[in-house]
């Protein structure tokens, strides 16, 4: 699932993405910022945690938690 919300409109934005595997207890979590200073140019910033139990999808990618920096020129 997904939750979004902005916090300055049309500049500073959070999204919290997640996904959950019931049977095999796995889960990911993204928190990530998105801020938009000048018309077109976007920077963002997301950590992706991942949990679970090794049999599960997610759950095997749990040493392996992710940080992203990116920045974008939209035109």
């Amino acid at each position: 699932g997904q939750i979004f919300t902005p916090v300055i409109q049309n500049v500073l934005d959070f999204t919290l993405r997640f996904q959950s595997e019931l049977g095999n207890k796995g889960l990911m979590v993204q928190p990530s910022v998105e801020y938009t200073a000048i018309e077109n140019l976007n920077l963002s910033l997301a950590y992706t945690i991942y949990d679970g139990e090794d049999s599960s999808f997610v759950g095997y990618y749990k040493d392996n938690d992710l940080y992203a920096l990116n920045l974008a020129w939209v035109f």
